[in-house]
């Protein structure tokens, strides 16, 4: 389905919607204005805006919610680009402790602990974390999924188009395309699956596991993603690690994977000063090129990659609910070491 032919039918739904009650709409976005030093050969400052989100939220009906965020992001150009960020409609029930939902529309897929953290105010970090920088992207989607949830356990399930994700970009010579593919990237041509369980044991300790297969029309084999997560908050103290790794059908010695960790200390329940301090670790492993040869089957084997890794330390002052300050230090291997000074308006 066309993304132009499913915004018809979502507003069809809404209006159908509206007409038996008047919904109540609430708004939310974010704005932030950066500023970056680089240090290498040449230091280099940079000032720009870095992105806008707006976010309304309509409660059509009590069982039936509309969501839809438009934003604007800055390109490697310099140029500003409007796209839409979401859309979709959520049908919802809660009893004694369970929530049930079903989403149709165009969302960001639940795969992964990190797949959460794209939009700023809910990620620490100026810098989205490496396991959706480098293999998944920003990966949002149109399709439907639907979730569980418990005090201590969800359930979540999705089907949406699937695609290549950007795993040829850091590739020296790019792989040859088989027989009859017209591009390496079309996603209209593709259908991917997956499901994510999250387990809490006990209060603040939650653990993930994800497993997503994407077929791909263009090319003979399937594409297997799989990740496992740990969250624990310890009083002012939140740590989180993720793992993810992907590999043609289930050849799990031909994967490329990637994880990072990171942990952020807060002040402001221990001494009431709202500033907080931490660090992230990204690890982007080598063999990716492993995973493409094996999944084309054929042509000559894209040059092997050297593994890259990237430290993150960061400090945000919280000025108030609305109003975020951040200075950030990343050093990633055989790249230029980068500050960056951060002022984020939310509201």
């Amino acid at each position: 389905m066309k993304m132009s032919r499913f915004l018809c039918v979502l507003c069809m739904l809404c209006a159908a919607g509206s007409l038996a009650a008047a919904p109540t709409v609430e708004f939310s976005g974010y704005a932030d204005v950066r500023a970056g030093y680089t240090l290498g050969e040449t230091d280099e400052f940079a000032l720009n805006i870095g992105r806008i989100e707006v976010t309304a939220d309509a409660l059509i009906l009590p069982w039936m919610n509309l969501e839809v965020t438009i934003g604007t992001y800055n390109t490697m150009e310099g140029k500003y680009n409007a796209e839409l960020g979401g859309a979709f409609i959520s049908f919802f029930k809660e009893n004694d402790g369970t929530t049930m939902s079903l989403n149709i529309g165009y969302f960001d897929v639940p795969f992964g602990l990190a797949s959460g953290w794209y939009a700023f105010p809910e990620n620490s970090f100026m810098y989205a974390p490496g396991v959706t920088e480098a293999y998944i992207g920003e990966w949002t989607d149109l399709g439907v999924y639907g979730s569980i949830e418990t005090e201590q356990f969800s359930l979540t399930a999705f089907a949406v188009r699937g695609e290549m994700y950007g795993i040829f970009e850091e590739l020296t010579t790019p792989p040859p395309l088989p027989p009859g593919a017209s591009a390496l990237v079309d996603m209209d041509k593709g259908l991917a699956v997956g499901l994510r369980a999250a387990f809490s044991p006990v209060e603040g300790l939650t653990l993930g596991v994800n497993y997503a297969l994407n077929a791909h029309y263009d090319f003979n084999d399937n594409i297997s993603f799989i990740a496992g997560d740990v969250e624990w908050a310890l009083g002012p103290l939140a740590l989180a690690f993720e793992y993810l790794a992907y590999m043609p059908k289930f050849a799990f010695g031909d994967r490329a994977d990637t994880w990072f960790a990171q942990a952020m200390f807060g002040l402001e329940d221990i001494a009431d000063i709202p500033v907080e301090f931490g660090a992230r670790f990204d690890y982007f492993a080598a063999n990716y090129s492993n995973a493409v040869t094996a999944l084309l089957g054929a042509g000559t084997p894209p040059p092997a990659g050297e593994s890259s890794n990237a430290l993150t330390i960061q400090a945000n002052w919280l000025a108030d609910e609305h109003l975020r300050f951040g200075l950030s230090f990343r050093h990633q291997k055989d790249e230029d070491d980068i500050i960056m000074l951060q002022v984020m308006g939310m509201f």
